[in-house]
Order: structure tokens, then sequence, then C-alpha cells
């Protein structure tokens, strides 16, 4: 219809930029907004990114 967009599509649109503009004045809604952004804390997660911060973590635990 428009631009090659169906009704349905532009409604999720519409849909996930209102939740967006919601989300920080709502905590609960903003928390699970941002849940969905945070890194996993499995054993992939930021591989090799940070290896001089966890030398500097294990140095002060010890």
């Amino acid at each position: 219809m428009f631009g090659g967009a169906s009704l349905n599509e532009l409604g999720l649109v519409a849909f996930l930029v209102a939740l967006i503009m919601i989300a920080p004045k709502v905590s609960r809604i903003g928390e699970v907004v941002g849940g969905l952004f945070e890194r996993s804390g499995g054993p992939d997660a930021g591989a090799g990114s940070d290896e001089a911060g966890d030398e500097a973590s294990h140095d002060q635990e010890g």
C-alpha cells in the first residue's frame, strides 16, 4: 500500500514507536525493553573484548 508496506506492518511500526515513547515514563515497561538490549551473561558474551578489565578485576579480588 504505502511504499510496499501493508496496513499490518504500518500498525506494528506505530505500536513500536508508541512503546518506545512511553517506555521511559513507565518504569516496568522500560525495564523490559531495556532487558531486550542487555548482553546475556553467557560464556560468549563479550568474549575477548574486555580481557584487560577482567585481569584488573581479578587482581583486586585477591
